[in-house]
């Protein structure tokens, strides 16, 4: 049955087509025109998007001779009394061919761009006409063209004889038009979901309207009304991106239906001879092409059989697009992986396949960028992926939860990461680890602060497989929201840009990707007063020179918050993040911040693309470093570093010392290598794929044109690295993770920043059903604690007078906690350390510096 068209956008589109015809034809063309006005969209959310990204308004004309015409001296107007209000350049039409004109009042008229004209179309209506070269009015809509209906285009339809112009059963931009609309066709199915694949089956279409032709395409590419027309079922007997669409005459067609089947067994030998499959082109711009599996790995059975069960252990992503839209060296964005901004965003389908019932998968079109920075270049064979969920796209939100738990279950953009420093793709590297950054993050989500979630996962392009990646969400305002609290709207989030770009210069500088810089500044400018007092520092952290809250200040500063962001740096020995080795320690790089402006909880900061860490177990990130002087340039680091002249703040750095690296804190041996662990088995069963895909990146198509058959160098084999890989997590778990939180407190004590006091042992004893006896201890050191959350020192140094002094067990109830310090006699306080009944105390002793605790080694 019929899918009952909307009643209202029917008949309005029916009157207005109706007086259309009469404003249009009612005005005589002056000469034959051989180039005319044939279609505009003066309504475009979703449609056409220009070389910006936009979806402007747009025009086309048409040359209907035999012969090529000159459009040099034509116009379009909007404007009755200036025919020549935009006039076209130097730019020839061949017999029968179309051209797009944006209506967005960019006014670019440069030959062989996308030309724009001065003025956009009205949706209500207004004056439209097209003039030759001689001043002579060819096509016009006078007084005005009727108003418009969104995304639906206004045109000549085909097959009528007369200059009628008549709302189109869709959009044509650039090529022959279709005839009037009469009504919209729902949807299309296919009888099989998407996944992975081990035996053939038959696929079949069907539409929900009557009369409805199926058209579609194997190659990526969005179907046409002049794509093939499926007649009947498909047999899929091996790897098949199929996308789908219905139509019939004077109909809306249907939502572009796209689903691919996987079968793994076949994607071994996928360009295994180094030679790119058919349509796809042998360079990535100005980079080599580097398709398919290593033949040397896949030509063992042994392995093929490892590869095979590879493929099967991780979820997969499958992207499809025209292959154009990445490889072409005039429109992609893969080939030009330097492109920044929505004119390098490309329109595609993203499939999570189904994997359990933990897994059910999406579907979804989307945008796609490229991501990251040194990784653009095009020495650089394998890229990152970003993804942009907007209305244009059919879905402003992706609603799915893409890492399970608490997470955010809606999204409207995400990453694909994938190593680079560290990776095969760039040659041998015998530091390869793949898991780096998502550790940092998870050290900094297990502190308790907002961190950006992510898993690994295949990936697959058109069908081809392209290895290994790491989901992961983006710290923007929508993260804000969901993680912080408040809306999106009201946070402002900057971050440091830079990285490669093909074109302009982009300068290593904060910016805001939302909101503005104006709180950020503010920070900086206070960072840079005299901190050795409170009344700066008060002001950055929205208290009075009590600790109490200073409404009158709000917070811009969390700062427990940047202690443990930095601490997580330190740990990691981390190179390139807000401070950066490889730019002589005076750069930033690598940061977010985020800030909600209605509330007063100050700015956060966001651990980020943490590949140089876990390296050389004594690195020593801990500064100083040159500082500069102006917010754009600023960064956590340098906040940091300035702090350090306040008291309070070296008083709650050593807390925040104390905490995570000592006992059972989240960056001691006994948390920390859980979690690598943890990573280490969710890429394990995977990453020999990723060794195949990618382990031989000098595998290129010239070996094979030129008949080269020499063997590959041992450290250019897939499988050399993976053993590698191997290596490299014993070193990790053996060398790096035992021994680097004593190095870290030593490298803190030796610069004064941990005091030389005796840590404070505990001791419960189980003393009745619902209670305990705590012991405490600290040499010959006097103990102050307090059972009312409130810590024994108040801000500034003085003793809080609910504090009491330890002189023997206390007695305490389940859901008790006890605060506690050492204070010497000098007034010297040590760390603030947490005791309750209810949490397990750590076994064993604490890490204490030794007394010559030296600076570390870079």
């Amino acid at each position: 049955m019929d899918r009952p068209a909307d009643d209202h956008v029917e008949k309005t589109m029916k009157f207005l087509s109706l007086c259309s015809c009469v404003l249009f034809c009612a005005l005589p063309s002056p000469v034959l025109a051989q180039i005319r006005l044939t279609e505009f969209c003066a309504e475009n959310q979703t449609g056409l998007a220009d070389e910006d990204g936009d979806t402007s308004d747009w025009i086309e004309v048409h040359n209907h001779s035999r012969t090529e015409q000159n459009l040099a001296g034509w116009s379009l107007t909007d404007d009755g009394i200036d025919p020549g209000k935009w006039s076209f350049p130097d730019v020839r039409l061949k017999a029968d061919e179309y051209l797009v004109v944006f209506a967005s009042g960019k006014d670019r008229r440069r030959p062989g761009r996308p030309l724009h004209t001065n003025f956009k179309l009205s949706k209500t209506g207004e004056y439209l006409s097209l003039t030759n070269s001689i001043g002579e009015r060819i096509d016009a809509f006078d007084p005005r063209y009727p108003e418009q209906l969104t995304d639906i285009s206004f045109g000549h339809p085909v097959g009528e004889a007369r200059r009628i112009f008549r709302f189109l059963a869709f959009p044509t931009p650039g090529r022959k038009n279709v005839t009037m609309r009469s009504g919209k066709l729902s949807t299309v199915t296919l009888s099989e979901p998407h996944g992975l694949f081990q035996t053939p089956f038959s696929l079949e279409a069907r539409a929900a309207d009557r009369g409805v032709t199926i058209r579609y395409t194997l190659d990526g590419s969005r179907p046409n009304e002049t794509s093939r027309v499926l007649e009947g079922p498909l047999e899929i007997k091996n790897t098949t991106v199929i996308r789908i669409r219905g139509y019939r005459t004077g109909h809306a067609p249907t939502p572009v239906v796209t689903r691919s089947y996987i079968f793994p067994a076949d994607r071994l030998d996928d360009s295994a001879d180094g030679l790119p499959p058919a349509g796809y082109p042998y360079r990535w711009g100005a980079g080599k092409a580097h398709y398919g599996m290593d033949s040397t790995i896949i030509g063992d059975p042994r392995h093929r059989k490892t590869i095979l069960a590879a493929l099967h252990a991780l979820p997969s992503f499958s992207i499809v697009t025209e292959a154009d839209n990445l490889f072409s060296n005039e429109t992609g964005i893969y080939a030009h992986a330097g492109w920044h901004g929505r004119g390098a965003e490309r329109a595609c389908s993203l499939e999570l396949l189904p994997a359990g019932p933990n897994e059910p998968g999406f579907q979804a079109e989307c945008g796609i960028r490229m991501r990251g920075g040194f990784s653009r270049r095009p020495s650089v064979p394998k890229h990152g992926f970003r993804f942009f969920f907007r209305h244009r796209y059919g879905t402003e939100r992706l609603k799915y939860n893409l890492f399970g738990g608490k997470a955010a279950r809606e999204c409207t953009h995400f990453d694909l990461r994938c190593s680079q420093n560290y990776a095969w793709h760039h040659g041998f590297s015998s530091n390869a680890l793949y898991i780096r950054d998502q550790l940092n993050r998870d050290l900094q989500f297990a502190m308790g602060h907002p961190s950006p979630r992510g898993n690994f996962r295949h990936v697959y392009v058109n069908g081809h497989y392209w290895g290994l990646y790491n989901t992961c969400e983006r710290p923007k305002a929508l993260f804000g929201e969901f993680y912080i609290g408040g809306k999106k709207e009201d946070f402002d989030v900057v971050k440091i840009q830079g990285g490669y770009s093909e074109g302009a210069r982009r300068a290593y500088q904060v910016f805001p990707t939302d909101g503005n810089m104006d709180l950020w500044s503010r920070l900086d400018e206070l960072s840079q007063r005299d901190l050795s007092g409170l009344e700066a520092y008060c002001q950055m952290i929205g208290v009075k020179t009590d600790g109490s809250p200073d409404l009158k200040s709000p917070r811009l500063l969390d700062p427990i918050n940047l202690i443990d962001y930095m601490l997580v740096i330190f740990y990691g020995g981390n190179l390139d993040a807000p401070i950066s080795w490889f730019g002589n320690n005076r750069g930033g790089n690598n940061w977010h911040g985020l800030i909600n402006r209605k509330q007063s909880q100050g700015f956060r900061f966001i651990i980020w693309d943490s590949e140089h860490t876990l390296l050389d177990v004594e690195e020593d990130r801990l500064g100083p470093f040159p500082l500069g002087k102006t917010p754009d340039r600023s960064n956590p680091h340098w906040l940091y570093q300035r702090l350090l002249d306040n008291r309070e703040f070296r008083v709650l750095l050593a807390d925040r010392i104390a905490r995570h690296l000592f006992r059972d804190g989240v960056l001691t041996p006994g948390r920390v290598l859980p979690l690598f662990d943890r990573r280490i088995n969710e890429i394990k069963g995977g990453l020999f794929a990723e060794a195949a895909r990618w382990g031989n990146p000098r595998k290129t198509f010239e070996s094979v044109l030129s008949g080269s058959t020499a063997p590959p160098r041992p450290s250019d084999s897939g499988l050399a690295k993976y053993q590698a890989w191997f290596q490299e997590i014993e070193r990790t778990r053996t060398k790096y993770i035992p021994n680097r939180t004593r190095i870290i407190i030593n490298q803190f004590f030796g610069r004064g920043l941990y005091p030389d006091l005796p840590e404070i042992a505990a001791r419960l004893v189980p003393a009745t059903s619902n209670g305990s006896r705590l012991e405490l201890k600290a040499g010959e050191s006097k103990i102050y604690y307090t059972t009312n959350n409130q810590d024994p020192r108040r801000f500034g140094g003085e003793l809080n007078k609910t504090a009491r002094l330890y002189e023997g067990p206390l007695s305490i109830t389940t859901g008790t906690l006890v605060l506690c310090r050492i204070r010497n006699d000098d007034g010297e306080w040590g760390p603030l350390r947490e005791i309750s009944p209810d949490r397990r105390l750590a076994a064993g002793r604490p890490a204490r510096p030794g007394k010559q605790a030296g600076p570390g080694s870079r």
